[in-house]
């Protein structure tokens, strides 16, 4: 897969995580939400009640819309009271129609404060977030042993991914938004399963191969970055020594600079040449999996539409039945392709958690003896050695003592 020596070979399809184990990388939603909620308590519960009433707001703009249009039929079939609207108007006629009017307008105003709202309480709620994630990082890292930094894919506020703050934002909006969508589909699909309930049937076949397809390139995304992330960090370190005033002199001094921006170039084309197969990979079996969810709606759209002829259902109920459907098919992928997406980010949620359950082996003393003063006799250190983790040998291993005398202060 790549040309760089000394490289492990990438991650086999066998390796990957099982449907259970995806599952269980879940667990760490939970710890998520509670540093959310920790976070700030009136900007989650904000963020929260204001997604509950807009959760409600599609369905009640679909029915809404379906009593307007029956009103319509309703009206066209009555005879005129007179030429003019002052006419309509007098007679009642237009009491109905005009006060669901009135309703739908008011639903999308209602509609338009609530994105209004809920897009500032979130991006605050992120913001404080990712500085209270960033500052435990750092506090926790101060207590770790170098050898943790070593063998550990986070690097202070830093991850193995490009921007893990961001990726940490967007899932808060994810988990978020999935939940609110959970309920829209709810009241979506009960209005669906009173007037047609073998439409419920064609949901599955419209959604699950879009889900099956985003899952997996989800989870090959993921190894793909966390198998890349040497070579990511030497991307920016080469980036940062090329281009920093720090070592211009000694770039130049060295003639150093042909040497970086090849090494540079071979990096970035091989990590570019996996990227760009894995998107047109997903972007060609996304294309067939939304032609399949199509297909499926234009047959449910047709099923509606003979229902409606044969005197089944109204035009109003054809108009809801479709934008229900329409709706739920779309909010179903949304649904689950979010799922899918959040048990992905779940597992650099994982990288970032296991790292604030790594403990430090060398701790201080609880009664440290206090330092000599003055120093008189020098600092000797004895049975001193040097091993890599998870060893037993290493370049200092065998030294059994090494001295650092001092001339005692006269």
């Amino acid at each position: 897969m790549t040309d760089l020596p000394g490289r492990r070979p990438p991650p086999h399809p066998e390796t990957a995580p099982t449907f259970r184990e995806r599952l269980k990388n879940l667990r760490h939603l939970g710890r998520l939400v509670s540093q959310i909620w920790r976070t700030s308590r009136p900007l989650t519960a904000a963020s929260i009640g204001l997604r509950l009433i807009a959760s409600v707001q599609p369905i009640a703009m679909l029915y809404v819309g379906k009593l307007i249009i029956d009103e319509v039929v309703r009206l066209t079939s009555l005879s005129a009271p007179g030429p003019g609207f002052a006419e309509w108007w007098a007679s009642g006629a237009l009491t109905t129609i005009i006060g669901l009017l009135a309703l739908e307008l008011a639903l999308v105003i209602l509609s338009d404060l609530l994105a209004r709202a809920t897009g500032p309480a979130d991006a605050v709620l992120s913001e404080l977030h990712s500085n209270q994630v960033s500052v435990e990082l750092m506090t926790h890292a101060t207590r770790l042993d170098l050898m943790h930094f070593r063998i550990c894919r986070i690097s202070g506020p830093a991850g193995a991914r490009p921007a893990p703050a961001a990726g940490r934002n967007a899932l808060l909006s994810q988990m978020f938004g999935r939940a609110q969508d959970i309920i829209t589909v709810t009241t979506l699909a009960g209005g669906l399963f009173f007037y047609a309930p073998r439409l419920i049937l064609l949901l599955p076949l419209s959604f699950v191969p879009a889900v099956w397809g985003e899952s997996r390139f989800n989870t090959s995304a993921y190894f793909m970055n966390r198998w890349r992330t040497p070579e990511r960090r030497e991307l920016e370190y080469i980036r940062y020594v090329g281009s920093s005033a720090d070592t211009a002199k000694e770039i130049k001094l060295f003639g150093l600079g042909a040497f970086l921006i090849e090494r540079f170039k071979k990096l970035a084309h091989t990590i570019f040449l996996e990227n760009r197969r894995l998107s047109t990979q997903r972007a060609g079996w996304g294309a067939v999996f939304s032609s399949i969810s199509t297909l499926t709606y234009y047959g449910a759209y047709a099923f509606i539409v003979w229902r409606t002829i044969i005197g089944d259902f109204s035009i109003g109920d054809l108009a809801f039945l479709s934008g229900s459907f329409l709706r739920l098919n779309g909010l179903f992928q949304k649904i689950l392709l979010g799922f899918t997406q959040i048990a992905g980010q779940s597992m650099y949620l994982d990288d970032l958690f296991s790292f604030f359950e790594i403990e430090p082996t060398i701790l201080p003393p609880a009664h440290p003896k206090p330092f000599p003063q003055p120093i008189a006799r020098g600092i000797v250190f004895e049975n001193v050695g040097f091993r890599y983790p998870d060893t037993e040998t290493g370049p200092f291993a065998a030294c059994p003592l090494l001295s650092m005398p001092r001339r005692p202060r006269p």
